[in-house]
């Protein structure tokens, strides 16, 4: 601000100034006209005196009797004479005066409208995102003569801003993933917990079940792997979210599967009636990891109860998987934000959490063209799973 009001002051010095030079050349020019008019005048009486004297003396010569009448005519002239009046001609000047007054001050304040203030504001504006205030907007001025110049300037500013800001989410997703396969690695490990447990009780009553279990180890020891290898190759920056394979899967199978090693040695998942077969094109191990994030949140946050497991296609192009558990399902209020990262309901009590499963589940569906919902029903909480389906 202390710029701008020194160019104003600027500005208000140079206008004075021109004022009083302007004054002081009107004054001199006023006072030169009026002695060029009063001698002029003078000259003039002093021809027409002169013209009436040569008259009187002609009529004297000739003995004319007007020669009285006359001389009474220039006593009268000489008598009525008055100096020239200024009072039109200074009211002439006077005007003239203010209006050459007027165009000084309106050429300044267009100088000042058009070239000093919307410099200064540049000057501004390019302090301000010096000091890293990019927030600030530089709004285009149709009378700016600077306008294209200001136009360039804020547009590398919102290019900087911009910048920033893919930067802050660039970092905010990569957190995102880190704390999504971090999550992620805890249900295998659950699993390859659960079969050792077993193992270890000898529960593994014949050469099939402990062959059985494992494979499912040895399974969820390769989930536990890939998992991993994300993970570290999204430290290294060569991945911006999780990658999705496209491969043609047989969903009932893969269902049955990842039921069969969620299962272990509970029986709290029920498959209500025959999954129909169907295939779709999208990632085994992310379905797989979809599926078992829906069991896991089922069995932390309806503890004890049943999980019910439905397919169905329908319209021949479109597989639904439903999950169902026995609890008391999710307040009306928590609903509008299940799906946000790191959300967690009201209701989840002392549950362990870090509010990214249904996140994870949401964004694996998406990247598989399929989606997800979740509705409350009467006898507990319902997960739908959409998948598009090939022939």
């Amino acid at each position: 601000m202390e710029k701008g009001l020194s160019a104003k002051k600027k500005v208000i010095g140079i206008v004075l100034f021109a004022i009083e030079v302007l004054t002081i050349c009107f004054f001199i020019f006023f006072a030169e006209y009026n002695k060029a008019r009063k001698e002029h005048s003078q000259k003039t009486n002093a021809r027409s005196t002169i013209v009436a004297l040569n008259e009187i003396e002609e009529l004297q010569k000739a003995g004319d009797d007007r020669v009285i009448d006359k001389i009474e005519d220039l006593r009268q002239m000489l008598y009525k004479y008055e100096e020239p009046s200024d009072e039109k001609s200074t009211g002439w000047i006077v005007a003239i005066y203010i209006v050459s007054v007027l165009l000084i001050v309106l050429l300044f304040l267009i100088v000042y409208v058009l070239i000093l203030r919307p410099f200064d504001e540049l000057t501004e504006f390019a302090e301000e995102i010096a000091n890293g205030n990019l927030e600030r907007e530089f709004h285009y001025k149709r009378v700016n003569m600077f306008g294209q110049f200001t136009w360039a300037f804020d547009h590398m500013r919102s290019e900087i801003v911009r910048a920033r800001r893919c930067e802050a989410e660039a970092i905010e997703n990569n957190k995102t993933v880190v704390a999504s396969l971090s999550h992620d690695i805890k249900t295998p490990i659950a699993s390859i917990r659960g079969y050792a447990e077993a193992l270890t009780m000898n529960m593994d009553s014949s050469p099939e079940r402990r062959e059985r279990f494992a494979e499912v180890i040895i399974r969820k020891c390769d989930d536990v792997t890939k998992i991993t290898n994300d993970l570290f190759l999204h430290s290294l920056h060569d991945l911006d979210k999780l990658t999705i394979r496209r491969d043609e899967i047989e969903l009932s199978k893969l269902i049955r599967e990842t039921l069969e090693s969620l299962s272990g040695n509970a029986d709290d998942i029920i498959i209500e009636g025959r999954l129909p077969q169907a295939k779709t094109i999208g990632d085994e191990g992310r379905i797989a990891q979809v599926i078992e994030n829906i069991i896991t949140n089922g069995r932390k946050y309806a503890p004890g109860t049943k999980l019910h497991v439905s397919g169905e296609i329908s319209d021949a192009h479109t597989y639904t998987l439903s999950v169902r558990d026995e609890g008391k399902g999710i307040p009306d209020k928590d609903m509008p934000f299940i799906f946000d990262k790191f959300y967690r309901g009201s209701n989840v009590e002392t549950a362990q959490g870090a509010g990214l499963g249904l996140y994870i589940v949401k964004f694996i569906m998406e990247q598989l063209g399929g989606k997800v919902s979740i509705t409350n029903k009467p006898d507990g909480l319902l997960v739908m799973l959409t998948f598009e389906i090939v022939s």
